[in-house]
């Protein structure tokens, strides 16, 4: 038992750590070329993405 509530508590802490999202200050330009600044989702991409997720200041 007093194994057992530590353990749970480090994997209800891993998860929660993993479940953050990182949204970095950021703008985007349209195809109509206006310019809107706000937080874009950060997932690390390696390529330009077709998609992307903001968050308006």
């Amino acid at each position: 038992m007093k194994t057992l509530i530590p353990s749970i508590s480090l994997i209800f802490f891993s998860v929660n750590c993993l479940a953050q999202d990182t949204f970095k200050k950021s703008y985007y330009i349209s195809t109509f070329k206006d310019t809107t600044s706000g937080f874009i989702k950060d997932y690390d991409w390696k390529n330009n993405p077709e998609q992307i997720v903001i968050k308006k200041h």
